[in-house]
C-alpha cells in the first residue's frame, strides 16, 4: 500500500524551517550571526542567552539554524523577543514566555515561519481555531528523535486528544494504524493543513491515492460514493476510514447500509416480489459505479439475471 507524504515528509520539514530562517519570521531585518552590531536593536544575540540557557544549546531542527552560517540564522529572541533587558535585571522584565501566552498569540511565534494559509481575519488552522497551542503537540526545544518535534509519535500524539478514533481504530475491521503501517498523518496531513476541514481535491482524494481502483470516472455513478453529493462525504458515507465491527469498514452490516438511502416498499423485483430475501449485493454488485448498468447490475447476456437463480 503506499504511504503518501511518507518519503518525502521530512524533506519537507527541513526545507519549510530553512525557508522559515530565510523569510526571518514576519519580516524584521535578519541579523548575520550573533555580532551585536548586525542584531536588530535591543537584541543580545543567542550567545549571551546560553550562558544561563546552557541545556539549549543543543537543539533538533530549530538548534541546528541557530548554529547555522550567517543568511540561515535564527535567533533565541526571534520567538522570545528581545533581550538586552532581561540580561540588565532578570527578574523585572522577564522574556516572553510562550507557555503564559494567551494560545493565539503563542501560536503566532511558530506561524511567523511555519506559514499556515490564512483569512482576513486571521489564522486558518483547524487545531489553531480549537484553541490549542502548537507546543502541544510539539516539543520546540525538544531533543527527541520524532518527526517535527512531535512530543511523542505520531499517532500516539492524535489519540491523546482523540479517544473515539483511538477506540474505532481497534475495530476488527480497521486500518493498519495501530499495526505501524500507517499513521494518521498518511492521510490527514493535507486535511489540517488545507484552508477548509477537507484536502485541497476533496475528501475521496485521500482514500483512492491507495485505493486506486476506485480512481476512476464511471458513466454510471453511485451517488452515495460521490464527495459533491450528501454534504461532501463521498466513501465515508459507507466506510468509517478509522475502524468498523462490520467487514470493510462498513458504517452497517449487509443490507442496512443501502437501506438507509433505498426503501425496500418501492423496490420493484420479478415474481412478484420472491427475491426480497436476496441481499442487495447479490445484484447490485458495481456498487461503486459502473460502466455498463445505471442499476449497478453486473453485464450478463439476455436471460443470464434468470441463471443466477436458475442454474438448471
Amino acid at each position: 500500500m503506499r504511504r503518501p507524504f511518507r518519503a518525502y515528509f521530512g524533506a519537507a520539514i527541513a526545507a519549510a524551517s530553512l525557508l522559515a530562517a530565510l523569510l526571518w519570521g514576519s519580516g524584521a531585518a535578519q541579523p548575520a550571526g550573533s555580532d551585536p552590531s548586525a542584531l536588530p536593536q535591543g537584541w543580545i544575540g543567542r550567545a549571551a542567552c546560553v550562558e544561563c540557557h546552557s541545556e539549549q544549546q543543543a537543539l533538533p531542527i530549530h538548534g541546528a539554524l541557530l548554529g547555522a552560517p550567517p543568511g540561515t540564522r535564527l535567533e533565541c529572541e526571534t520567538c522570545h523577543g528581545a533581550g538586552a533587558a532581561h540580561v540588565q535585571d532578570p527578574s523585572g522584565a522577564p522574556m516572553a514566555a510562550l507557555r503564559n501566552l494567551p494560545a493565539d498569540e503563542a501560536n503566532r511565534a511558530c506561524v511567523s515561519c511555519h506559514a499556515l494559509p490564512f483569512e482576513a481575519d486571521g489564522l486558518q488552522h483547524q487545531h489553531a481555531r480549537s484553541g490549542l497551542r502548537c507546543a502541544e503537540c510539539h516539543d520546540i526545544h525538544g531533543t527527541g528523535t520524532e518527526r517535527a518535534l512531535l512530543r511523542q509519535a505520531p499517532t500516539a500524539t492524535c489519540t491523546a486528544c482523540h479517544g473515539s478514533v483511538a477506540a474505532a481504530m481497534r475495530h476488527v475491521s480497521h486500518h493498519p494504524i495501530l499495526d505501524g503501517r500507517l499513521d494518521c498523518a498518511t492521510c490527514h496531513v493535507r486535511a489540517i493543513e488545507a484552508t477548509g476541514a477537507r484536502a485541497p481535491r476533496g475528501a475521496n482524494s485521500q482514500c483512492v491515492t491507495c485505493h486506486e481502483e476506485h480512481d476512476v470516472l464511471v458513466p454510471y455513478e453511485h451517488v452515495a460514493a460521490s464527495e459533491v453529493a450528501l454534504e461532501g462525504e463521498g466513501c465515508t458515507v459507507c466506510h468509517d476510514p478509522h475502524g468498523s465491527p462490520h467487514a470493510r469498514l462498513l458504517r452497517r452490516p449487509g443490507d442496512a447500509l443501502c437501506l438507509q438511502c433505498h426503501t425496500v416498499p418501492l423496490h420493484r423485483t420479478a415474481h412478484n416480489g420472491i427475491y426480497a430475501g436476496i441481499r442487495c449485493q447479490e445484484c447490485h454488485v458495481d456498487v461503486h459505479g459502473s460502466f455498463t448498468n445505471r442499476a449497478f447490475l453486473p453485464p450478463r447476456p439476455l436471460g443470464g439475471d434468470c441463471l443466477v437463480c436458475h442454474d438448471q
